[in-house]
């Protein structure tokens, strides 16, 4: 097994020529200060310490002339050639020739797969030709504009000027196609995965994902009680989709904040949404679905707010669904003298068909500004959501950019909304930290980081999983006749995250986030105490009454509640409990207090009126809201269809199914015999009985 830091790094350190590459950049921005403070050095240069990304465009550099081709202009170039192909189909795999006339879905992932295209080798078959003929007009494409794809130049290494050491570079997903090349670096060093050995590294095996996510908490709990620097604990998480909510939900109630350091497409913050529901709204034809999800968005503050809810409020009173094609807009004849609603509603539909129908991406950009200046509280975004919608307005101008490379006209770009989405969703998005909380990583990014403490959450089978898989972008059939067969590095990598940190926890459960499924085969699962992460439940949400135990400490939970109880129940009293607010809390009152009090008795009976034991038995959340609260339900749905019109329905569609039999006519009656009696014989004889 491995160490934190690699002997060949401290043996190289004091060449000033040695520069060291790991498998991402928190890697190495960790390892940089992990060797400052085992060396005891003041500073070192931080170009010294860099990721593979960086490494590979430093050192392999190749011959490139004019300027690189980015995401954008892949996707400009992929929307052209889907649209070529669907006026004139040339592509008979990729796009099948009966789906030519809607290439237009296939832009994205002909735009994924362009950067991946240098490798498509040379054989028969309609699917290899289109992927060649694509790369040709790539290429075309790029030549004739000073372009080229970084991903396509040599593999041949620039007169090295560093004596370089890669770190397990062989647990990179493209380190397949560098091997050869980055192996004869002259003076370089390579420390490969399988200095970490083959055998399984021990893993706490809990019976289900609560149980090893409360483990974790209450063991970083101990360890800032203990003194530990809570900068220097790091969490990896593996499946983050399903395994992170629980995480979060815990580590709140547990009191142990959290700095989750997880992207997420641009196309789910603000602007995204606001684009999307837009787009959604123009496409729906001013549905009343859309326009429910459009303004009933509470993190939008929207200028004309009581005009919003009075228009959702006509369309639910008079069951709007959609204006019919061809037909006078329901909305305009249901909105009568409410001038404010009928003026809102039709400055959406004028802004929204902008936006849908723009015909570039400069006009889309006027159209969006439009939009937000004309309903929008601009003043009252959040600081968060500003960074959001500048971000996607960069986005924008980078289509616009490219467009202008691609010799585009800018008002020649049809579905330039679609296409500007589509690249919000392909575009992730991490905004700057603010918290001080423990980090949280999805796995393995912080593989080879060296924290204080590390965590690793989630090892099970198919939620740990790291691929090379060469040409992906093809079909799999494609790929197995081939012979390209994916290389598995899950394994190594939770090898090395097994030694990236000074102390590191790795642990699995059996009944996951994802449900039951086997260990990770590179972990040998153990009981919790024997790898120093025992979990003792009677430590979570402490309960002095149930558990007979000295409590010393509670749960940040725990104390809002007593606070509030002593707030409330044991305050000066009051009559009504819906006075209260959060600053001035409204308290039971003496005789509620007796009786909530009498009420935590077990002896005795509970006495409720038959009205009461009415409301509590059909729902006894609401007679508490409703009752206590005075928190009545808002309807913001199309709540129309009553039992009547259910009945209607009902019987509409027994009419149709029995209408044959109907026209039929009546079948001759079977006479029943006596061993079988009618089912009316048989309630007759059980009334006279």
């Amino acid at each position: 097994m491995g160490e934190p830091i690699p002997r060949e790094i401290l043996e190289r350190l004091v060449d000033p020529d040695a520069r060291f590459v790991f498998p991402s950049e928190i890697a190495a921005s960790s390892m940089l200060a992990a060797v400052l403070t085992e060396t005891g050095r003041r500073a070192l240069p931080a170009r010294r310490f860099i990721g593979w990304d960086a490494f590979k465009s430093e050192v392999f550099a190749g011959d490139a002339r004019g300027r690189p081709s980015s995401k954008a202009i892949r996707s400009i170039f992929a929307r052209v050639l889907a649209a070529s192909n669907a006026a004139e189909p040339f592509l008979r795999s990729v796009v099948p020739p009966e789906a030519a006339s809607s290439s237009a879905r296939f832009a994205p992932s002909l735009a994924a797969a362009l950067p991946a295209l240098r490798a498509v080798p040379e054989g028969p078959g309609d699917h290899l030709a289109d992927w060649r003929e694509i790369r040709r007009r790539y290429e075309t494409f790029m030549v004739d504009r000073g372009l080229y794809e970084a991903a396509w130049l040599g593999r041949e290494a620039a007169s090295p000027k560093a004596g370089w050491v890669l770190v397990y570079p062989d647990l990179t997903e493209d380190w397949d196609d560098y091997a050869d090349a980055a192996m004869a670096l002259p003076g370089a060093t390579v420390v490969l995965s399988g200095s970490l050995g083959k055998e399984p590294v021990p893993a706490a095996r809990f019976g289900t994902v609560v149980e090893e996510v409360r483990a974790v908490l209450l063991s970083i709990r101990d360890a800032v009680d203990s003194g530990a620097d809570p900068a220097g604990i790091m969490i990896s998480v593996a499946s983050p989709e399903s395994a992170l909510p629980i995480l979060e939900r815990e580590a709140a109630l547990a009191g142990v904040p959290l700095n989750v350091r997880e992207g997420r497409p641009l196309a789910d913050g603000a602007g995204g949404r606001l684009l999307a529901d837009a787009m959604s709204l123009a496409g729906g034809r001013m549905s009343f679905e859309s326009l429910r999800r459009l303004l009933l968005d509470a993190s939008r503050p929207w200028k004309e707010k009581e005009a919003a809810r009075r228009l959702l409020d006509i369309g639910i009173s008079k069951h709007i669904v959609a204006p019919l094609p061809g037909d006078a807009d329901v909305w305009e004849a249901s909105l009568g003298s409410d001038d404010e609603a009928r003026r809102l509603y039709r400055g959406l539909r004028t802004a929204v068909s902008r936006i849908a129908g723009a015909a570039g991406f400069r006009h889309l950009r006027s159209a969006y500004d439009a939009f937000r200046r004309a309903f929008i509280d601009e003043e009252a975004w959040s600081p968060l959501q500003n960074d959001e919608i500048a971000r996607c307005l960069a986005v924008l101008d980078e289509l616009e950019e490219a467009a202008d490379a691609a010799g585009l006209a800018p008002d020649a770009f049809p579905g330039a909304a679609a296409a500007w989405l589509e690249q919000l969703e392909a575009t992730r998005y991490l905004p700057v930290s603010e918290s001080g909380g423990i980090t949280v990583y999805r796995f393995p990014v912080a593989a080879g980081a060296v924290p204080d403490i590390h965590y690793v959450l989630n090892l099970a089978q198919g939620a740990a999983v790291a691929a090379a898989r060469p040409l992906s972008f093809m079909r799999a059939d494609e790929r197995d006749r081939l012979g390209a067969a994916d290389r598995d590095i899950s394994a190594g990598l939770v090898r090395l995250l097994a030694v990236s940190g000074r102390r590191v926890f790795l642990s699995y459960s059996e009944d996951g986030p994802d449900g039951v499924r086997p260990p990770h085969p590179a972990i040998d699962a153990r009981d919790p105490g024997s790898v120093g992460l025992a979990y003792d439940r009677r430590r979570w949400l402490p309960n002095l009454e149930t558990d007979a135990l000295p409590v010393t400490e509670a749960f940040p939970g725990q104390a809002a509640s007593a606070s509030a109880a002593l707030a409330t129940v044991f305050g000066s009293g009051g009559a009504d409990w819906a006075a209260g607010t959060p600053d001035a809390p409204a308290t039971m009152g003496p005789a509620a207090a007796d009786a909530a009090k009498a009420s935590m008795s077990p002896a005795g009976r509970l006495r409720l009126s038959a009205t009461s034991i009415e409301g509590y038995s059909s729902c006894a959340f609401r007679r508490v809201f409703q009752s206590g609260l005075r928190v009545e339900p808002v309807d913001s749905g199309l709540s129309f269809i009553d039992n009547l019109l259910l009945g209607r329905i009902y019987h509409d569609a027994f009419r149709r199914l029995l209408a044959p039999l109907a026209e039929a006519g009546d079948p001759p009656a079977r006479r029943p015999g006596p061993e079988r009696p009618t089912s009316r014989r048989r309630w007759e004889r059980r009334y006279a009985d």
